[in-house]
Formats: C-alpha cells, structure tokens, sequence
C-alpha cells in the first residue's frame, strides 16, 4: 500500500516543482489595472490585479483581486514594502486599508493589501451562514453541517473549488511582488494571516525579508478543533487575574463558581432572552423574545475574549448573565 502513495506524493512534487519554477515568469504588469491619487494621507493605487484561476494551466476563468497599496509617506522610504495577511480565511486585505493608511510602517514603506482569490473582487465565494429573515437563526451555529453539502454544490456552479487553496493564494501573492516589482518583502500577519505566511515563506523564502506573525495557527492546526479548549484556557486566566487581585475580587466575587450556575441553568433547555429590535424611531422599534443556547452562548463568550478590549467586559457581563440579564450574548 505504501508504493503507489510514494509514486502519487513524486508526481505531485514535480508538478509542484515545475510550477515553481514558472511562478517568476509567470505574470507580467499588463495582469494590474490600477489608478494612483494624492488623498490626505499620501499616495494611494487602487485596482485589481488578474489572476487564472487555474495557476497550473494558466487558461480559463481569470480572476480580478482587488488591490490597494498605501505608499510610503517619508522622503526616504526603504525598497521592502509590508504586504498585509488578514484572517479567516474570508476576510479581504483590501478593505481594511483605511484601517492601515495611518500605520507607522507606512512612513518607511508601502504597504500592500491583496484580496486572496475568492474573498474579494470577482468570483468571491461567499458560504451561506445565516437566514437574514429569521432572527433566531443568527443564533444558530454558523457552520451546520446540513448546509455544507448544498453550498459546495451551489458555489461549485461558478468556481472550481479545487482552486482556492492557500498555496494558490499565496502564489498570488509572489506573482503580485513581482508584477509590482519588489524584490523582498514583509509579511505581517494576524490569524489564519500567520498560516497564510507560513505557507508563502515555505514556498517564496527567497523574497522574505521579515515576518510579523501575530497570534499564530500553524500549518498543521486544525481548525475549529482546538476552539473549546482555547477559550477555556482565556477564560480561566480571566478568572485567574479576577482571584488574584482584591479590588476585582470584591467587585466580581466567586466569579468562577458563578459562571458554573450560569452554564447550569442551559441544562433545562434554551434561555428566552427579550431584546428590542429596529432603528431609533419610536414607531420601528419592537421587542422580540429569542432562544439563546448554550452554544450560542459560549460562542458569543469565545469572540469576546478574541480581543484586549472586549476580553476586559467578560467579568462584568458574567455578573450580568449571572443576574439574568443575557441581552449582550
């Protein structure tokens, strides 16, 4: 059984190694559509850079990825711009360029932001998560496994799936670095961004000159099977800081036993939660009762203990669940 393994891993590697050896000729500057203009905060190109989806053939569909780069602000920038890696995998680098266009990095060197192939631009691959009729289903896991098989089938109509991996991706990437001109460059990555780096370094080391990976997911993690054992470990570190310091223990006391009689009440079935839905107008405004499970639950309590500042409202709004107030989650 092992020989015909052998035989197929070979043949992949030298297809892989000839598409290596392609990737530098592969892509010249008339594949970039962009436009420059001078705004407040310096120069900005904007456009889409043209890739086929099918790297390996390099014939049929192509796809236009949305590009902007932030150019250097200083009078002497570096050669080395900073190519940005966002998470997901889904979300589009190019759209966060207004969040990037004050960045200090900026004022030494470029900074470029590539949608990856299928997350903006054309042909984006969007899976169904939520009924945007049905309120309760914002509630509701947002991968289900009955709705799997229907999304691959509906999106494979317009896209060969086989097509949107991470190595493309990253391709992508190294074609755009040469396409624009660069010669090495920085990756700054947060996310599935620092797995996406990863595989670029492995594959482009040649042009890296540094890497910022910045809450990493190696190569081999297997995503979302380590979810629940991370926000655990979050959560009992908040705990932690809370027993280990008296003004919070005073304020949040015996906030761990707490939280056990809040995951105890989820025993009897969903907790009914009023909420007010609408705009401000006092005639579009009404009061709707939904089932807040306990996944539900501890998924909303996992995102909040994503980031610093939401991470620091845990304590308070436990106490609140804890009261009975489960409006937040």
């Amino acid at each position: 059984m092992r020989n015909p393994q052998i035989v197929v891993w070979c043949v992949a590697w030298f297809m892989l190694a000839a598409t290596a050896a392609a990737q530098e000729t592969a892509v010249a500057s008339p594949q970039l559509t962009v436009e420059t203009e001078e705004t407040e905060s310096g120069r900005i190109t904007r456009g889409q850079f043209t890739v086929y989806e099918d790297r390996q053939t390099q014939t049929g569909r192509q796809l236009d990825l949305d590009l902007v780069v932030l150019h250097a602000t200083g009078d002497d920038p570096r050669p080395d711009p900073v190519f940005v890696l966002v998470g997901g995998p889904g979300q589009g680098a190019a759209t966060i360029s207004q969040q990037v266009e004050d960045a200090w990095m900026r004022t030494d060197r470029d900074i470029v932001l590539l949608n990856q192939r299928g997350t903006g631009g054309s042909n984006r691959l969007m899976l169904p998560t939520q009924n945007t009729d049905d309120l309760q289903d914002f509630l509701e896991p947002i991968i289900r496994p009955e709705n799997i098989d229907a999304a691959i089938a509906d999106l494979g109509k317009n896209a060969d799936l086989r097509m949107y991996s991470t190595c493309d991706a990253m391709d992508d990437l190294n074609d755009l670095r040469i396409a624009l001109g660069y010669d090495k460059i920085n990756l700054i990555g947060g996310s599935y961004g620092t797995r996406a780096a990863l595989v670029y370094i492995r594959r482009h080391e040649d042009s890296v000159r540094t890497a910022i990976l910045n809450g990493v997911a190696p190569i081999e993690f297997t995503n979302p099977l380590y979810h629940a054992e991370s926000a655990q470990y979050a959560l009992d570190k908040i705990f932690e800081r809370i027993e280990s310091d008296e003004t919070y223990r005073e304020a949040f006391p015996e906030l761990r036993e707490k939280f056990d009689e809040i995951m105890a009440r989820f025993d009897d079935g969903p907790i009914p939660v009023e909420v007010t839905i609408g705009d401000s107008g006092e005639n579009s405004r009404e009061e709707v009762t939904l089932q807040l499970s306990s996944d539900a639950f501890a998924s909303s309590l996992r995102y909040q203990m994503y980031y610093m500042d939401t991470s620091r409202q845990v304590p308070l709004l436990l106490w609140r669940a804890w009261e009975g107030d489960f409006k937040p989650f």
